[in-house]
């Protein structure tokens, strides 16, 4: 996931010198456009990793409390769950 914040931050910055100062930037670096595009495309990138981390974590808990032998056990995996599930719910409404 890191990656594709690494490539954004870089592009986007690029585009917005092309909108707001094209002068300071070579000729090939002009095309804001292409580089909102690009920027645009690694922040998808970014969010459908953050995503698919997020299920498959959330599957794995799942699986860890559906497996939990003792009930202590199932206590434990289904906070964990919860502190999971919070996390996401805090970082939807941001």
């Amino acid at each position: 996931m890191t990656w594709s914040m690494v490539l954004y931050y870089p592009l986007e910055h690029v585009a917005y010198l092309g909108w707001e100062a094209p002068s300071l930037l070579p000729k090939s670096l002009r095309n804001a456009n292409y580089f909102s595009t690009l920027s645009v495309q690694c922040w998808l990138a970014y969010i459908v990793a953050d995503l698919t981390s997020t299920i498959i974590n959330l599957n794995n808990q799942r699986q860890l409390l559906i497996s939990a032998v003792t009930d202590e056990e199932k206590d434990k995996v289904r906070t964990q769950h919860m502190n999971i599930y919070y996390h996401v719910e805090s970082f939807s409404h941001h």
